[in-house]
C-alpha cells in the first residue's frame, strides 16, 4: 500500500494513496499542499487519515466492479469545474447598457411623468461608494402606432 506522507515535521496524518489522489480526495481538491507532500511505501509513525480509512474501508465492502467505477470517479473529479455566474464587471457591462424592465413601483420618467406597472427603458451605473447600490435613469418606452391608434378609438 501506497501513503502520502507530509515531508516536513510536525504533527501530520499519512493519506492512503491510489495512485493519483488520497482516498479523502484532499489531495486533487487542494486541501493538501502538493510541494510539501511526497509518495511513500511506509507510513512511519504517523496516524492515517480518518476520512482515508473510512473510504477505504467502503472500498473493500465493495466488489471489484463498484471499486473500480468508484475509484475512477474519484480521478476525475480533479476536472470538475463550478461557475458561480457572472462577475462583477459583467453585471455592470449588462445593466449599464439600456434594456426594457417592468416598472412594478413607480419610477420617474421626468418631471411629473411618473409610469408605474408597465414596461419601461432602464440604465444603470454602480456607486462608487456602496457595493450594490446602483443609480437608475427610466426613459418611456415609445408606443407603437398601432398602440396609438387603439387609444383613440377607446376614447
Amino acid at each position: 500500500m501506497m501513503y502520502l506522507i507530509r515531508s516536513t515535521c510536525g504533527k501530520h496524518k499519512a493519506h492512503i494513496w491510489t495512485g493519483t489522489d488520497s482516498y479523502c480526495s484532499m489531495y486533487t481538491t487542494g486541501g493538501l499542499n502538493k510541494k510539501k507532500y511526497k509518495v511513500a511505501h511506509d507510513k512511519k509513525d504517523y496516524p492515517l487519515c480518518t476520512m482515508c480509512v473510512n473510504v477505504f474501508k467502503r472500498y473493500e465492502e465493495l466488489s471489484e466492479d463498484e471499486s473500480e467505477h468508484i475509484k475512477s470517479i474519484l480521478t476525475e473529479r480533479k476536472n470538475m469545474k463550478i461557475d458561480f455566474g457572472e462577475t462583477r464587471l459583467e453585471k455592470v457591462d449588462r445593466l449599464s447598457k439600456p434594456h426594457k424592465w417592468f416598472a412594478w413601483y413607480p419610477v420617474e420618467i421626468s418631471a411629473h411623468d411618473y409610469r408605474w406597472l408597465e414596461y419601461v427603458e432602464r440604465t444603470g451605473r454602480p456607486s462608487a461608494l456602496c457595493e450594490g447600490l446602483w443609480f437608475w435613469k427610466y426613459k418611456a418606452i415609445p408606443k407603437t402606432v398601432g398602440d396609438v391608434l387603439k387609444g383613440v378609438e377607446n376614447d
